[in-house]
C-alpha cells in the first residue's frame, strides 16, 4: 500500500469524521443576538458589498461594533447559501447554509493539527489522537454548533502555525508564500474578535524571532520572510483602522466602549480576584492544557521561536482575559483560542505517551478527554446546550438542525424517535470514518513502513 495514499485516506476519514460528529448537534441558523448580527455582517458584505444596516427607528443607517473577521471568512458559504435559496425557491434556507461553514471550518481545524504533528515529525497515530483531542476533547465542541467567532480563531491559529512550519521546511521559492499564508492566518485571528489580538501578536513575535535566529540564508533572506509575514496583518490593521473611523468616528474606536462605558471597570486589576475563579473554572474544563503547556519544552529545541511564540500568546491572552470584565459572562468561551495555540504541546505529550505506553496510553487519555468532556457538554457551556430538560422537569429536549422546528427562545423539540435515530446515525457514521483513520495511522507506524532501523519518527528526551 502507497504511503501517502494512505495518508490522504486517513486524512479524509478524519475531516469527515468530524465533521459528521459536529453535524449532530449543529444548531445551523440561530442563537443569540449577537449571532444573528454575524450572519448580517456577512450577508451585507458578500451579497451588498456593504457594511452598514438599517438605523433603528429614527436613527441613521449604523454599523454592528461586531469583528469582521468571521463575515470575511463565511463568503463561500454565504454566497452558497445565496446561489441555493434562489435556486430552490427558498426551500433551503441561505442562512442555513452559511453557518455550515462553522462546523466544515472546525473539521479543518483539527485537520491541520494532525498535518502539525507530523510536520514536527511526530508519529501518524499521536497527530491523529492530537486532532480528535482538539475537536471532541476540548470546549472547541460546544462552539461548532452556532455562528461564533471562536472557530474562525481557532481556523486562523491552526493555518498560521501549519503555514510557519512548512516555512521552516521550503525552499525559498515556496517558503514567501508560506510566510504570507501564516500572516494570512495571524490576520484572521486578529479580526475574528478583538481580545485574540494578544495570540496574533505574540505568536508573531515568536515566529519573527525564529527567522531572526535562522541559520541558513543570509540577511536578505530572514528580511523578506519577516516581511512576507507582516504584510497581510499590517495590510488588515490598515483596513481595520480605517473602517473604524467609517464606523465610529476615530480608527482607535472598537464599538465596544459604548457598552462597556457603562461598566466602573471593563479593563481592570481590580478584575482579577473574581476572574481567578472563573479562569480556574476554565482549567476544570479543559484540564489537559496543563499537560500541554509543560510538554512545551520539548520543542524548544527543535523550534525556539515557535515556542516563544506559544508562550508569548498564552501567557498575553490568559493575562487579559483577568483582567477583562466579560470572562465571567463567558468564562469557556473567551479563553478557548489557547487550546489552539497550545496544539503543539499537546501533540508533544501525545509521543511521550505513544513511546511509553504505544497505543494503550493514547486509547486511555482520549477516552478520558472525550467522556470527561462530553459530560460537562450535557451540562452546556456558555448557554450552547444541546440536550437539556424543560424548566417543569419534562422530557428530553434539544436544539439542533434536525429537530422540527428548532425553536430560537424556548427550550428546544422534545426528543422523538426520529430524532433519536438521527442523532445516534450521525455520530456512529462518524466514529467508522474516525476509526477508519485509525486504521490507517496504525498502519502508517508499522515497521513496513517506518525507515529501517526505526520504530519511531521522533526521539523525544524524558
Amino acid at each position: 500500500m502507497n504511503a501517502r495514499r494512505t495518508e490522504k485516506y486517513l486524512e479524509l476519514f478524519l475531516f469527515c469524521g468530524l465533521l459528521l460528529v459536529f453535524l449532530s448537534i449543529w444548531k445551523g441558523d440561530g442563537g443569540y443576538l449577537d449571532l444573528r448580527q454575524y450572519l448580517d455582517n456577512a450577508e451585507n458584505l458578500w451579497l451588498k458589498g456593504q457594511l452598514a444596516l438599517p438605523g433603528y427607528p429614527g436613527e441613521p443607517a449604523h454599523y454592528h461594533i461586531h469583528p469582521l473577521g468571521t463575515a470575511v471568512l463565511a463568503g463561500p458559504f454565504v454566497l452558497l447559501g445565496a446561489f441555493a435559496d434562489w435556486l430552490t425557491g427558498g426551500a433551503l434556507g441561505a442562512r442555513n447554509i452559511a453557518v455550515l461553514c462553522i462546523p466544515v471550518y472546525a473539521a479543518f481545524a483539527c485537520l491541520l493539527v494532525y498535518r502539525i504533528g507530523r510536520q514536527l515529525r511526530l508519529s501518524a497515530l499521536v497527530s491523529l489522537w492530537g486532532a480528535v483531542i482538539l475537536g471532541v476533547g476540548s470546549p472547541m465542541l460546544s462552539y461548532t454548533r452556532m455562528f461564533f467567532a471562536e472557530i474562525g480563531i481557532i481556523l486562523g491559529i491552526c493555518v498560521a502555525i501549519h503555514a510557519f512550519l512548512k516555512v521552516r521546511q521550503s525552499s525559498d521559492s515556496k517558503a514567501l508564500a508560506w510566510a504570507l499564508l501564516s500572516g494570512t492566518g495571524l490576520a484572521s485571528v486578529a479580526a475574528c474578535h478583538f481580545n485574540s489580538i494578544f495570540i496574533s501578536a505574540g505568536l508573531w513575535v515568536g515566529m519573527v524571532s525564529a527567522f531572526c535566529w535562522e541559520a541558513r540564508g543570509g540577511r536578505r533572506t530572514r528580511f523578506e520572510r519577516i516581511a512576507a509575514l507582516s504584510t497581510i496583518p499590517v495590510l488588515a490593521g490598515i483596513g481595520l483602522l480605517c473602517m473604524n473611523k467609517l464606523r465610529f468616528g476615530s480608527p482607535l474606536s472598537t464599538g465596544y466602549e459604548g457598552p462597556l462605558a457603562m461598566v466602573k471597570h471593563p479593563f481592570s486589576v481590580l478584575n482579577v480576584p473574581i476572574n481567578l475563579y472563573y479562569m480556574g473554572f476554565w482549567v476544570l474544563h479543559v484540564p489537559w492544557v496543563m499537560w500541554a503547556a509543560f510538554s512545551l519544552r520539548r520543542l524548544w529545541c527543535a523550534e525556539r521561536g515557535l515556542t516563544l511564540g506559544i508562550c508569548i500568546a498564552t501567557l498575553a491572552h490568559l493575562s487579559f482575559m483577568l483582567i477583562y470584565i466579560s470572562l465571567a459572562t463567558f468564562p469557556i468561551r473567551h479563553p478557548l483560542p489557547v487550546v489552539a495555540v497550545l496544539a503543539p504541546g499537546l501533540l508533544l505529550g501525545g509521543q511521550v505517551l505513544w513511546i511509553r505506553w504505544q497505543q494503550r496510553g493514547l486509547f486511555y487519555t482520549a477516552t478520558a478527554c472525550i467522556v470527561w468532556n462530553a459530560a460537562l457538554f450535557i451540562r452546556a457551556d456558555d448557554g450552547t446546550q444541546t440536550f437539556c430538560f424543560g424548566p417543569t422537569g419534562g422530557p428530553l429536549n434539544c436544539f439542533a438542525w434536525y429537530m422540527t422546528p428548532a425553536g430560537l427562545d424556548t427550550f428546544g423539540t422534545p426528543m422523538g424517535f426520529l430524532q433519536y435515530c438521527a442523532f445516534t446515525a450521525l455520530v456512529l457514521v462518524g466514529v467508522i470514518f474516525i476509526y477508519g483513520s485509525v486504521r490507517q495511522a496504525v498502519w502508517l507506524d508499522s515497521p513496513q513502513c517506518l525507515p529501517p532501523g526505526e520504530n519511531s519518527l521522533v526521539k523525544v528526551q524524558d
